[in-house]
């Protein structure tokens, strides 16, 4: 008897402390799962706090200022309702001065490079068309000579040749001034 109750003790308390055990376990889970959502709106704390101190320190140093320009100075696209300004920048003056002085230099280096382009481009032109006209002048000469080797030579041309023609000139002139 002595035994069995000892036995039943046991039981009992092996019941109680398997109950015990599994209260355990459900409570340890309960615990485990209070523990991740606890970590995981800790961390979505820490992202929103960090967040927060970007922000915080981008407004120290990103900060808007109403600034009013002239006329004529902004180069952003005017849109009909709202210009964003938000991809715009200043530029000092300076700057822009020695932008344009490059630009006009580079432009006057290129109209002088142009100039001289259309100076040998005429040059050019006029040796060629000196050429040509030597060539023309050339072919004129050959012809006149074949001309003049293939003339007939008739009396008349003779007398040419030989310079009568002005004595006969000169005897015209008289008699037409006596006849005056």
């Amino acid at each position: 008897v002595g035994e069995r109750e000892l036995r039943v003790k046991m039981e009992k308390k092996k019941e109680e402390s398997n109950n015990r055990l599994t209260y355990l376990k459900e409570f340890l889970a309960y615990l485990d799962g209070q523990k991740n959502e606890i970590q995981s709106n800790l961390s979505e704390s820490e992202l929103k706090l960090k967040k927060v101190q970007e922000r915080a320190e981008k407004l120290k140093f990103n900060f808007e200022v109403v600034v009013y320009l002239k006329q004529g100075q902004v180069e952003i696209p005017q849109l009909p309702v709202a210009t964003d300004y938000k991809d715009a920048i200043l530029v000092k003056k300076q700057v822009i001065q020695n932008e344009n002085a490059s630009v006009i230099e580079k432009g006057q280096r290129k109209v002088k490079t142009m100039e001289k382009i259309s100076h040998h481009r005429t040059t050019l032109k006029t040796v060629k068309f000196k050429n040509q006209k030597l060539k023309l002048q050339i072919t004129d000469a050959i012809e006149r000579a074949k001309d003049v080797q293939l003339y007939r030579v008739t009396k008349q041309t003779q007398e040419i040749i030989q310079g009568k023609h002005q004595k006969k000139d000169e005897e015209d002139k008289k008699r037409l001034e006596n006849q005056i």
